[in-house]
Parts: structure tokens; C-alpha cells; sequence
């Protein structure tokens, strides 16, 4: 036998041995973990209750609707004017429409100026209809530091077969809060903010017209 062939016979059994160990590898163990969604709410202290006695009659707060672009869990951001985008791994919890009119209706409640504040579910009646619309809900990458903009319109009815069915309110609230720094995380805070500046607004404009009639 050639001794010179003993080397690379030598070669071929290591790397047969070395495929076989291969094989027996989990390689699903070296693949990176999926990246995680994270999904984000509205959050804030609700008003401080007056503690006085309700002043103004029962009230009613339907869903709100939305514009197209902001009718989805999509966090939307604008990094340029007549361009926008959507983050991938960032969502919103919940639609824009119903964070909204929601923390409406407990801000409302808690404030403990109305006899009683109904959801668009409640079969009970209510003395006014509270309707709105969200114009705008994004996140501007175009200022900097990055702004969390909201605009919203509100409607204010009485309902049908009262005799006060007639729109006594319609009217746009606009806010914007700066971003702490430039992260999703920072405008779900900050869209918090500017939340609750619109939600104060809205509550004492319906209070003032409920109890004086004064649009």
C-alpha cells in the first residue's frame, strides 16, 4: 500500500465523521427568535371629580369614526410631506376610533358633572348624543423632536324623538405634544398627552352648552 495515500484516506473518514455529526445538530437552535409586535394604548389619569352634586342630564357616547389612513391598529408616521408610513413590529392595541371615544366616555364619567354617561351599547336613552370623528391621529417625523398630532371633530345632539334633536355643538379640537425622544414607545406617550389636553376641552365646552344652551 502507498504510503502517501494514508493521509488523505485519513481526510475523507474525518470529514464523512465530521457531515454525520453535522446532521445530528438542531439548527433550528441557531436560527434567530421571531422579532415580538409590540402593541401600545392610550394612557392617562382620568379628571378629578368635581364632588359636587351632577349638573347636567344624561349623556350618550357613540363610537367614533375615522379617516381611512387611521381606521386600522396601524401605528402611522410621516417622515415627509405627502408621504406616510406604518410601522411593522409597533401597533396600536386597539383602533384609534375606539381609544378615543372611550377614554372620552370614562374622562366624562369620572368627572362627575353628568347624571349618567351611556356607551353606543347602553339601551338606556340619554338626554345628548356625543358623536366625532378622527381627522388625524400620527406620529410627525418631519419636526424635531417627533410630535404625536390629533385632531378630532365632535358632534353634539340631542337624541331623536326628545324634541332636542337639533345639533347644538360641532366643533374641531386640535393637539399636538412633543415626543421625549424618537421612539413609537415616546408617541403612544405623547399622543397620551394630547389626548387628555382635548378631552379636558371637549368636557367643559359640553358642559357649558348642556347647562346654558350657549354654543
Amino acid at each position: 500500500m502507498n504510503v502517501r495515500h494514508i493521509p488523505f484516506a485519513r481526510c475523507l473518514v474525518f470529514g464523512a465523521l465530521t457531515l454525520v455529526a453535522a446532521g445530528c445538530i438542531n439548527l433550528s437552535s441557531l436560527t434567530q427568535p421571531p422579532i415580538q409586535t409590540a402593541y401600545y394604548i392610550l394612557e392617562y389619569d382620568p379628571p378629578a371629580p368635581t364632588g359636587s352634586k351632577p349638573s347636567a342630564p344624561a349623556i350618550r357616547v357613540d363610537r367614533f369614526s375615522a379617516d381611512p389612513l387611521y381606521a386600522t391598529t396601524a401605528m402611522i408616521y410621516k417622515k415627509q410631506p405627502f408621504q406616510t408610513d406604518a410601522y411593522v413590529y409597533h401597533r396600536w392595541h386597539t383602533a384609534p376610533a375606539d381609544m378615543v371615544s372611550h377614554l372620552l366616555a370614562r374622562d366624562l364619567r369620572r368627572s362627575g358633572n353628568f347624571a349618567a354617561v351611556f356607551g353606543p351599547a347602553a339601551p338606556a336613552s340619554a338626554a345628548y348624543d356625543i358623536k366625532g370623528h378622527v381627522e388625524i391621529f400620527l406620529e410627525n417625523d418631519t419636526a424635531d423632536p417627533w410630535q404625536a398630532e390629533l385632531l378630532l371633530t365632535v358632534t353634539v345632539t340631542g337624541p331623536p324623538g326628545t324634541g332636542n334633536s337639533a345639533v347644538v355643538l360641532q366643533k374641531s379640537y386640535q393637539a399636538s405634544a412633543p415626543c421625549v425622544r424618537n421612539h413609537p414607545r415616546a408617541f403612544a406617550e405623547a399622543m397620551s398627552r394630547a389626548m387628555q389636553l382635548l378631552s379636558e376641552e371637549i368636557i367643559a365646552d359640553v358642559c357649558r352648552i348642556v347647562e346654558t344652551g350657549e354654543k
